[in-house]
Order: C-alpha cells, then structure tokens, then sequence
C-alpha cells in the first residue's frame, strides 16, 4: 500500500516528468565537489554507527526517487565496486537517469520507473539506501521508512531527510498562496511560473514574504538564468505535495518504522556549542543538560533556536550506533596505537594540491571546509598541522606514527623552549586529530 494517495502521485509524476530534477547538463561531473561525494559515499554512514570501516566492493545500494540521476552518479563515484540501482515515479526522469550515467561511464547502474511500494519487485536486499529530497512528499514518512527497511539487510543504513517547518515557513506560506491563487491545481509549468515571479518581483522589498526568500530569485533573473529559476520555483513555491515537520515528527516516524536514529549526515552543522560565542559563558544548567541530551534532543534545541538547516537530513538504521568508546578516558598507550586514516573522499590530489598552496604560503588551513562548506565556529589550523598530517593522502598511519612526525617538524615544546615530553606532545596532536574526526574528515580505528 502507497504512503501517498493516487491523486499527490499523480500530481508529483507530472511535475517531475515536466521538469526532471536536477536539471544537469550530462556532460556535468561532481568529481570535484568532496562534500557531496562524502555524504553519498557509504563508509561515512557505517563508520557514524560502528567506528569500523567497510569496503564498498560488492555492496548493494537504492537510490529511492533517483530523479534526474545526478546524485545516483555521485553514489557510483563515491562507492567504487557496488551494485547501484535507481527507482523513481517520474519515467521521464528514469530515462533521463539512465542517460547520464551510460554517458558517465557507468552503464551497469540501472533503473526503474517504480513507486517506493513497489520496490520489492525488484528481488534485492539492500545494504545501503539512500533517498534523497523525498521523505517529505509522503502522507506517512513512517510507512514510506517501512517499507524502505523491508527490503534493507538487517544491518543496512537508510540516508533520507524531511523537511524543517521552522526554518521553510516563509515558503509554506508562499505555497499556501499559490494554492489558493489556483496555481496549484494542475501542474505549475510556465504560465504559473511566470505569473508567480511577476507576483514577488511586484511586492515591495521589505515584505516579509519576499525578503524571507526572494534574494536568490532576483540574482538569477539578474543573471538571466531562467532554466535555474525555473527549476528553483519548481523546487520551492509551486513544490506539489511539499511539507514540513520538527524534530518530536521525525523521533515519532523512527519508533513506528522500529529505526534507530544515528545522527544528522553533517554532524558538524548541529553543534549546539557553535551558537555560543564563548563557550566560557555558556549557562551551566545548559551545559550539564547537553551531556545527558540524546543526539534528537540536541538537534531538536538546535532546530528551535537556529533554523538554519533547511533539511533533517539524518542515517537511520535496524541497528543502533555501537557503544562509542570514550577515547578520552582510554590510556594514553592505547590511543597511540589507533589508526588514522583520511576520509577517502578527501584523499584526493585535488585536496593535496589545496593544502599544499597553503603551505607554501604559510597560511592557515580548514580540511572541514572541503566537506561542509562556510558555516558558524568552523576552525582553522596551523600550517604545521597541514604538514603533519600531509602522509595521510597517500597511506594510513598510526596515532603515535604522527606524534614522531609532530615531534620532527617541531622539535621544541612551546611552552619550555625544551624537547617535548611524550604526553605533552601526544595530547596535542590527539586533540588536533580528534577535532578532524568530529569533523568527520579522517576515521580512527582500532588495528
């Protein structure tokens, strides 16, 4: 049984059999863009929940709602070696999917013009799903995550996201509008669209409605970019079926499904000690409450005080993240012995080539930012850091590897002017590391 009735299918088969999305030229290629092929690789997600790495050679992968089959080409860049399948509602996006990825070089990828119901007509079990910019169409995101984990290998991951209320309430409204104006009614195409960019274009600057969303809109038509303000429109303010929810909507879809929430996919960007400008100022009631807050709990304060994220976008799993070990309280011997090895998305001579232009001229240096892009409290480093960890775009090394390596290219304590003391100088370089494994830019294991 569908989670959407036959009427808001219909209506979203026709939208996106109009307008396929993305709208991506074939010839276009996301090999350079680290952050995307970081979230669709699928090391990220099960190293989140196990603190192991698994290889991608032979997995099996859905992308559910595939679309124009953009991001279906990053998951066959980011997941060398595994099965990759692609279903959507649209058969006009299918074709289009199916297109790109024999262009790109990937003819084995296939794809299918399917409804999420019906995807356990395709015989396969999954290790990994990703559905993307989807979740949120359904009347019931719970039975839409149901019938997802029927057909995942009971220790997959499942990539999805919803739509936040309170950081999209100014479209909300838009859309209302819209509907009630009848552009709604039947599928938006041109006519509504050029009447719906009329409308805003018209509104004075300082209406709420217009300043909340209309900036990027007004950029494109100065850029005569009328395919992106097309596709914009159609993604925003004429979206069929579009909705919005809080966190309390998401926890309460993951206990129907019998899903275990392992974290938001840019964990960086939900750090509620980032909305404080010194952290030496933060309320003690809030810090103390923080350390016992589950992962929901901090991304639900976080969604009520800085909507900024436009999307949950979260991993969720049969099986619940495994008991993180807290490194910090192990001893000293045994972190040294953990391996360090760099996120494979960012061990790229593209990256290489970045930090080495700051080295040459000294200055500092952000691996994150590759990942995540701009955003609050993102933390720069040293030069000499960028030295240090130059070997692991090559080959994995150990904690204490590093720490004789820190010990080479500084050999003085900062502070005494004297050769380092073994704890000193390891509790430096482990700090460092751990702050780019939060920033989910290398992976520590155990050897």
């Amino acid at each position: 049984m569908s989670s959407l009735s036959p009427e808001a299918l219909e209506r979203i088969r026709a939208q996106f059999d109009y307008g396929p999305y993305p709208r991506v030229p074939l010839e276009a290629t996301p090999k350079e863009n680290y952050g995307a092929l970081a979230i669709h690789d699928i090391r990220s997600a099960f190293y989140r929940r196990d603190r192991k790495l698994r290889s991608t050679e032979g997995a099996c992968i859905l992308d559910v709602g595939c679309g124009s089959g953009f991001k279906t080409l990053m998951l066959a860049l980011a997941n060398p070696g595994a099965t990759i399948v692609g279903v959507d509602l649209s058969p006009k996006s299918v074709e289009l999917a199916q297109e790109r990825l024999k262009f790109q070089g990937f003819p084995a990828v296939k794809f299918y013009a399917l409804g999420l119901d019906e995807i356990g007509q395709l015989g396969l079990a999954f290790d990994y799903i990703n559905c993307d910019e989807l979740l949120y169409f359904f009347d019931d995101p719970a039975a839409a995550l149901g019938q997802m984990k029927a057909v995942l290998k009971p220790d997959g991951i499942i990539r999805t996201n919803l739509h936040s209320k309170n950081q999209r309430i100014a479209h909300y409204r838009l859309q209302e509008l819209f509907k009630f104006l009848g552009f709604l009614d039947g599928n938006p195409e041109a006519a509504e669209m050029e009447a719906a960019t009329e409308l805003m274009n018209a509104l004075q600057p300082g209406i709420l409605s217009r300043a909340a969303v209309w900036n990027m809109p007004l950029q494109l038509q100065k850029e005569e970019k009328q395919d992106e303000l097309e596709q914009w429109l159609l993604a925003n303010l004429l979206l069929q079926a579009d909705k919005g929810y809080g966190i309390p909507d998401l926890r309460q879809y993951l206990e129907a499904a019998g899903l275990e929430f392992l974290g938001m996919v840019q964990a960086p960007l939900w750090r509620l000690n980032e909305l404080f400008g010194d952290r030496d100022q933060i309320p003690a009631f809030w810090a103390l409450g923080i350390q016992e807050a589950s992962l929901l709990d901090q991304a639900y304060l976080y969604d009520l005080l800085h909507p900024v994220n436009r999307l949950f976008d979260f991993w969720c799993s049969p099986q619940p993240l495994r008991s993180a070990d807290d490194w910090e309280e192990w001893p000293l011997e045994q972190r040294l012995g953990l391996t360090v090895q760099l996120h494979p998305q960012l061990a790229q001579p593209g990256i290489e080539k970045q930090l080495q232009e700051k080295l040459k001229l000294r200055e500092r240096f952000s691996l994150a930012r590759a990942l995540h892009g701009e955003f609050l409290g993102m933390l720069t480093y040293e030069p000499l850091f960028g030295a240090l960890i130059r070997p692991l775009f090559e080959r994995s090394l150990l904690v204490k590897d590093l720490v004789q390596r820190f010990q080479q290219l500084q050999p003085l304590d900062y502070a005494t002017g004297k050769p380092w003391e073994l704890e000193a100088v390891a509790e430096l370089v482990w700090n460092f590391l751990a702050e780019l494994e939060r920033d989910q830019c290398l992976f520590l294991t155990q050897a």
